[in-house]
Formats: structure tokens, sequence, C-alpha cells
């Protein structure tokens, strides 16, 4: 009895098996291309990150040691105005430095009653700097559904110019809304922080974040921020 069905010879079966190969390979070196473009993309966004840094902390030191001058003609003037103004400008360099300059003037016997109660206020201010430096944190710049995004030099001073480290960009965004990620429960409170500083910078109506716990191994003292 014939079989009215038409029969696939060999050659065809083999030519079929090696077209579909053949789209499969291409898919692949496609999708390849595509992942090595944007490893690519991202050792070259880090890189200028990197050189922005370099710039920048060779300024802050500049601009540092010119405040270490002006901060000791200040304090020897006598003149608790001007000593104030000296104890002030220690929040402008880094919290470490600031700290051990103002144990210097208050050891000094030069502070006037004026200028002591300003500096119990700076090394408040200080310490909580000092703190905040052992946070690195890692910033996450994708935008979803038109939220707001800060720009990324504003986030840099206003978290660095209260102790946090800013070491990285990403253009990555989070579906689940906006939030500073904390994976330590010691952590908990920089994170607070963080929120706290980012909220006041967002337009009023933007969403704002919120902190959240992530169950997820990872080193002690990293927030991760999603817009």
């Amino acid at each position: 009895m014939s079989n009215d069905k038409p029969q696939i010879t060999k050659i065809e079966a083999i030519g079929i098996i090696i077209s579909s190969i053949a789209a499969l390979l291409a898919a692949f070196i496609a999708w390849n291309q595509n992942q090595i473009a944007d490893q690519q993309n991202q050792k070259q966004n880090q890189i200028q990150i990197e050189l922005q840094q370099i710039q920048e902390s060779q300024f802050s030191r500049e601009l540092e040691q010119k405040y270490v001058e002006i901060f000791y003609q200040e304090i020897v003037s006598g003149n608790s105005i001007r000593q104030n103004n000296a104890l002030t400008l220690l929040l402008m360099i880094q919290p470490a430095t600031g700290e051990k300059l103002n144990q210097w003037a208050k050891q000094s016997g030069l502070l006037t009653v004026k200028a002591k109660e300003e500096s119990k206020k700076i090394e408040t201010q200080l310490n909580s700097r000092i703190i905040n430096s052992r946070f690195r944190l890692f910033i996450h710049l994708g935008q979803v559904n038109s939220r707001p995004v800060l720009e990324r030099n504003l986030l840099i001073q206003k978290l660095e110019s209260q102790g946090f480290q800013v070491v990285g960009f990403d253009n990555k965004s989070d579906k689940y809304g906006p939030g500073v990620d904390f994976f330590d429960e010691k952590d908990r409170k920089g994170a607070e922080k963080v929120v706290e500083i980012i909220n006041t910078l967002l337009p009023p109506e933007a969403t704002k974040l919120i902190v959240r716990r992530q169950n997820v191994m990872q080193r002690e003292g990293v927030l991760g921020i999603w817009f």
C-alpha cells in the first residue's frame, strides 16, 4: 500500500538542519556582538568616571591646602567672626582633615567663647560625616515611566559633602520603584540618611525614594540608589 505523504530525503533533512543551525549561529553572533558592545560602553563610561574622579580629587587636594592656610590665619587672629568663618570652612574639606584642624583649634587656647561654641557644632557635623564615609554608593540613573532622575554631578556634590563615597554609576533601572537598597542591618541608618538627602532634591510631585533591605550577600557599607 503506497503512502501519499511526501518523503523528505536525507539530503533535504540535512539541509534543513544546517539552515536551522546557521540561523541559530547568526542569532548567537548578533547577541554576542551586542554583549561585547555593551561591555565596551560600560568600560568607556567607567574610564570617564575614573578620570573625572582623579581630576576632582586633585582639585580637592589643592583646594584643601588653601583652606588650611586660611584656617590658620583666621584662628590666630583672635577675632570671633573670623574664627567662626574659619571653623565653618572645615565643612568644605575632607572630614578627617577637618576634625584634626578643629581639635588643634580647640587645644590651641586661641578660640574666643563664641568660637568655642561654633567648634562644638562643627565637631558634631564632622563626626557624622566621618561615620558616613564608610558607605560606598552605587547610583543607577535609568529612568522608568518618566520618573525624574537627578543629574550626576549634583548627586556627587550633595552626597560627598555629607561624607558618603560615590563609587559608580550606570544606566540600569528598577521597575519596582525608586529606593535605596542596603544589605546589612548595620547600614540602615546610612540608607535612611541617603534617602533624606535625595528626597529633598526631587521635585515635590516626584515619587520619593524609600529604604529597602535586600536579602542578597553584599559587602558591609554598600548602598544601591535607584530612581
